[in-house]
C-alpha cells in the first residue's frame, strides 16, 4: 500500500496535519506530529512508499542533520520517499503528482519509472504561473527527488505491482483543477466523517466539475471503487420516486443485478466503498411525503456501510431534513 502525506506544512522536522475538529462540523484544527512519530505509524501499519509535496521535506545542507524527512522515514525502513530538496511551486507539484500517479497507480510501473516520467514532464513544460498573472521560466525538475531503501525496495516494489487491480481505468487523462484545494480537502473532511454530504449553490460556479473531478481522482487512487452519477432531468425531481432512484442506481451496476436481487441494494451499498452522486437536485417541496420518507430513510441507511452519497443542487434540499 502507498500513503501520500497531503496538505502538510513542514516546520523543521515537525508535520502538521489538518485533522477534523470535533467541536465544528468540517472545520480542521492543526495537529503537529514529529517525523519520528510518523516514521513509527508507518513502520508499524507497513507502509512502504511514501510522498512527500511540501517543500524542503528533504533539504540536505549545513545545520539540517535530524530534519531531513525523507532521511527519518528511510530509517524506518520505508522502502522508497519521494519528497523536494528545496522550495517548490505549486503548479510543479500538480504536474509532478498527477504524472506520478498516473504512471504508478494506473500504468503500474515501477516508483523510479514514475519519478523519472513525471520529472522528464517538468523538463517539457517549464513555464509556470507567477505572481500578477505573470509568467517564470524554471529548471525546477530537479526539486523532486527519489531516495530508496537499498536493502527492502525490491520486495516492496514487488509487492505494489501486484496489488490488487481495483482501478479500472487503462489511459485515463485526469484534468487537473486549479486553485480548488482547500475546497478538495474539505469535501474529503466532510464526506469521509460524515458519509452523506449535500452541495449546493448557484449555477455555474463548478459544484458539478468539482465533482467529476473528485471522483475520477478517488478512484484513480483506490480510495473508493467506483463513482455512480446519476443526473436528475430538469424539472423531473419534483415527481422522482424512490422506485425511480433504486432503478437509476441499479443501471450504475449491471455487474452487480444477481447480488441486488439476492440481497437487496441498500445491503451491497453498504458492502462496497462506493460514491453515489445524486446530481441536479433542486427541489423536493412538491414530492409526496411517502415517498419523501422513503429516499430519506434509504440515504440513511445505504451510508451505514462504506458508501458516501453526495446530493448535489441549486438549492439547501429538504431530503436532509431530519437526518
Amino acid at each position: 500500500m502507498c500513503i501520500t502525506l497531503t496538505y502538510l506544512i513542514l516546520r523543521r522536522a515537525v508535520i502538521n496535519f489538518a485533522s477534523p475538529s470535533g467541536s465544528s462540523p468540517g472545520k480542521t484544527r492543526n495537529d503537529p506530529r514529529t517525523g519520528q512519530e510518523v516514521a513509527a505509524l508507518l513502520e508499524q501499519a507497513g507502509v512502504f512508499g511514501v510522498v512527500l509535496n511540501a517543500c524542503d521535506s528533504a533539504r540536505v545542507s549545513s545545520g539540517t542533520q535530524g530534519l531531513n524527512l525523507a532521511e527519518i522515514f528511510l530509517r524506518a525502513r520505508v522502502a522508497f520517499v519521494v519528497a523536494t530538496s528545496a522550495s517548490i511551486m505549486e503548479q510543479t507539484v500538480e504536474v509532478f503528482i498527477r504524472i506520478l500517479y498516473q504512471r504508478l497507480l494506473l500504468k503500474r510501473t515501477s516508483i523510479s519509472e514514475a519519478v523519472h516520467n513525471a520529472r522528464l514532464q517538468l523538463v517539457r513544460s517549464r513555464i509556470r504561473r507567477a505572481h500578477f498573472r505573470q509568467e517564470v521560466h524554471l529548471e525546477d525538475f530537479a526539486v523532486p527527488v527519489l531516495y530508496q531503501n537499498i536493502q527492502s525496495t525490491d520486495g516492496a516494489l514487488e509487492r505494489c505491482a501486484d496489488a490488487p487491480d481495483v482501478v479500472e481505468l487503462d489511459d485515463v487523462d485526469i484534468a487537473p483543477i486549479f486553485g480548488r484545494g482547500h475546497d478538495i480537502l474539505e469535501l474529503e473532511l466532510r464526506i469521509v466523517t460524515g458519509r452523506l454530504l449535500l452541495i449546493h449553490g448557484q449555477g455555474g460556479i463548478g459544484k458539478t466539475t468539482l465533482l467529476h473531478y473528485c471522483a475520477s481522482w478517488w478512484k484513480s487512487t483506490a480510495f473508493i471503487e467506483d463513482a455512480l452519477y446519476i443526473r436528475l432531468p430538469a424539472r423531473r425531481v419534483q415527481s422522482f420516486t424512490m422506485a425511480e432512484l433504486e432503478d437509476a442506481i441499479c443501471e450504475c451496476l449491471p455487474e452487480e443485478r444477481s447480488l441486488i436481487n439476492e440481497r437487496g441494494l441498500v445491503s451491497i451499498l453498504r458492502q462496497r466503498r462506493y460514491l453515489l452522486v445524486l446530481d441536479d437536485i433542486e427541489d423536493t417541496r412538491h414530492v409526496d411525503e411517502e415517498n419523501l420518507e422513503l429516499i430519506r430513510r434509504f440515504l440513511q441507511k445505504a451510508t451505514q456501510g462504506d458508501t458516501m452519497i453526495i446530493l448535489c443542487g441549486r438549492r439547501n434540499n429538504c431530503l436532509l431534513a431530519g437526518l
